[in-house]
């Protein structure tokens, strides 16, 4: 790694401090957004992966939208510059106040978790007066074949709601006035290195996405979150995550028709450029 190749250099500095090398995220970007344009996918950085103002100013040349899974993080990459556009917000913790702004910044979507938030967003834009673009976060109840500690759509996690129940509530939904439900989110884990879960993943969707547009909901998108692992036993070994890997499964599995395919990377874009 970096460290290795400029050692003498780094004799002179107090420890502990984080070294980054920006020409390896600079080439796990040109990677991803390559790869991710052979079939015209969207990425989105996960900002909680790191929002070091040096690394967001390079990510934001390479085009990715956000993906922020608290406030602060939404305020974080409005101010860092993102276009609020290709913002994305999940997180089961969400507050009035975070939610209010999010829907100030007209953001992509608010990925809401439960029938009670999709009650909730509905209710605070209708107070502001807009009508707000929201995706529903299905639980979609896949195995990761991660750390336990890290996978999040499982039956038993408190991420996403349950396929069951927004079946059972789909008129409910529906006739929320203030919200347009414009997508359909799933993120199934972190640090998967067994990538064919994906393909279990993209199975899952396709059959959920059918059943809902049969009650009528229509999505413009949908975003199949992030979770690519990295090599941290021999990073030096697989210094750029296999991205075409991952895109090839997806693009092989997921029958979606034209609708727009969005991903969302943390620690696969900048976990590898970093030392401490």
């Amino acid at each position: 790694m970096l460290s290795r190749q400029i050692a003498q250099k780094l004799r002179g500095y107090e420890t502990p401090f984080y070294l980054y090398d920006t020409a390896l995220l600079r080439q796990t970007l040109e990677s991803v957004v390559y790869e991710s344009k052979k079939y015209g996918y969207k990425v989105h950085y996960a900002i909680k992966a790191n929002y070091d103002d040096h690394l967001l100013a390079i990510i934001r040349e390479y085009g990715l939208g956000i993906d922020c899974a608290s406030g602060n993080e939404l305020r974080k990459a409005v101010e860092a510059g993102f276009d609020p556009k290709g913002i994305v917000y999940a997180g089961v913790g969400k507050r009035d106040k975070e939610l209010r702004y999010a829907i100030g910044q007209e953001i992509m979507a608010i990925n809401c978790e439960s029938i009670e938030e999709l009650e909730l967003v509905d209710r605070l834009a209708g107070e502001a007066g807009k009508k707000t673009d929201v995706a529903l976060r299905i639980n979609p109840d896949i195995d990761p074949k991660t750390n336990h500690c890290i996978d999040t759509g499982q039956a038993d996690s408190k991420f996403g709601i349950s396929y069951e129940e927004v079946l059972e509530h789909a008129k409910e939904i529906k006739s929320l006035k203030n919200i347009r439900i414009v997508g359909i989110h799933l993120h199934i884990g972190s640090q998967i290195r067994e990538l064919h879960v994906f393909e279990n993943m993209c199975n899952k969707v396709n059959v959920i996405v059918e059943n809902l547009e049969k009650l009528g909901f229509s999505f413009r998108f949908v975003d199949v979150g992030g979770g690519l692992g990295v090599n941290y036993d021999v990073p030096e070994n697989e210094p750029i995550p296999n991205f075409a890997s991952l895109f090839s499964i997806v693009h092989n599995h997921l029958a979606v028709g034209d609708r727009e395919v969005h991903f969302e990377f943390g620690r696969s874009i900048v976990a590898e450029c970093g030392e401490l």
